[in-house]
């Protein structure tokens, strides 16, 4: 394991505080989950993504939401793409732009040219939809072309992430 030269002293309660500079670098914000594990004599701190760990499911989910609706499909957490019907994107940080949209900080009135991932723009005809099992935002799932006729299979699709990631 790497030394950082960063020391905290513990307080009476137990807490300690995560530098800032690690929180934003992991994009750990207030309210979050973290994975804590013993490893031998250490304490491994790691952020807990509900996503990742449904692989097969979402494997599965995409490529039959690709078939079904005729688009690119993607599923976010709140850094990357973790799965997609197009494995270009698959592993690929959300673009500063994306993450300013979904963080609230970018007012956009349309999809049209709003960068996902290095690449990849969205068009006026993509649905961005949270993933907030619990009422807490995961992650998303990127529906990057949909006509109208599609709208009860997406509810139907949101619907079942939620309730898939509830704990």
């Amino acid at each position: 394991m790497k030394n950082t030269g960063v020391t905290r002293r513990i307080d009476n309660l137990g807490r300690i505080v995560i530098p800032k500079e690690f929180r934003k670098k992991l994009h750990i914000n207030q309210g979050e989950l973290l994975e804590l594990y013993l490893n031998n004599e250490e304490i491994v701190l790691q952020k807990h993504d509900f996503i990742t760990n449904k692989d097969n499911f979402l494997n599965t989910y995409v490529d039959i939401l690709k078939q079904k609706l005729n688009t690119d499909v993607l599923i976010t957490n709140l850094d990357k793409v973790v799965f997609s019907s197009n494995k270009d994107y698959l592993d690929k940080s959300l673009s500063k732009e994306f993450y300013n949209f979904i963080n609230g900080n970018l007012n956009v009135s349309n999809f049209r040219n709003l960068n996902v991932v290095e690449g990849l723009n969205i068009d006026d005809k993509a649905l961005v939809l949270p993933i907030s099992p619990n009422a807490d935002i995961v992650g998303y799932i990127v529906f990057m072309s949909l006509t109208n006729k599609k709208s009860e299979l997406i509810d139907f699709s949101s619907d079942l992430i939620s309730s898939y990631f509830e704990l």
